[in-house]
C-alpha cells in the first residue's frame, strides 16, 4: 500500500496487487486563500516486492515450490549451484556462514533486528 499524506489531512492511498515495476503519479490542485489555485504533479517509480509471506498462508503449490527449492539451497554445494544456477547462487551453507559472522560477534549482533535467517519463527 503507498500512502501519502498532504497537508496531515488529505492522503491518497494506492494498493498494488502484485509484484512488479510501476509508473504512479500524483496530481493535486489547492486553493489559496485569495482563490488561486495551484496544480502540482509528480510521476515516480514504484518497485513492489513480496519481502515476507507467512507459510501456513501459501497455497499448497507456492508451499511446495517454496520448500522445494529451500531443500536444493541446502542441499547443493555453491560451486555446484554457480555452474547450474549463475553467480547470483547462494548455498544454504554460504547463508549459514554469512549469518554466523554477522549474528555470532561477541561485541555486536548484527542480524537480529528482524533480519534474522530466513525462514524463521516469530
Amino acid at each position: 500500500m503507498l500512502r501519502l499524506r498532504v497537508g496531515g489531512q488529505r492522503r491518497a492511498a494506492r494498493r498494488f496487487s502484485a509484484p512488479g515495476a510501476y509508473n504512479a503519479s500524483l496530481a493535486l490542485e489547492v486553493r489559496a486563500r485569495g482563490g488561486a489555485i495551484y496544480a502540482y504533479a509528480y510521476a515516480f517509480d514504484v518497485t513492489v516486492k513480496h519481502v515476507r509471506r507467512e507459510i501456513r498462508r501459501l497455497t499448497d503449490a507456492d508451499r511446495g515450490r517454496f520448500l522445494d527449492a529451500l531443500q536444493l539451497m541446502y542441499s547443493t554445494p555453491q560451486d555446484v549451484g554457480e555452474a547450474l544456477y549463475g553467480p547470483k547462487f547462494k548455498s544454504g551453507n554460504y547463508l549459514v556462514r554469512k549469518h554466523l559472522y554477522g549474528a555470532a560477534s561477541k561485541d555486536c549482533d548484527h542480524w537480529h533486528d528482524d533480519a534474522g535467517v530466513a525462514p524463521r519463527r516469530k
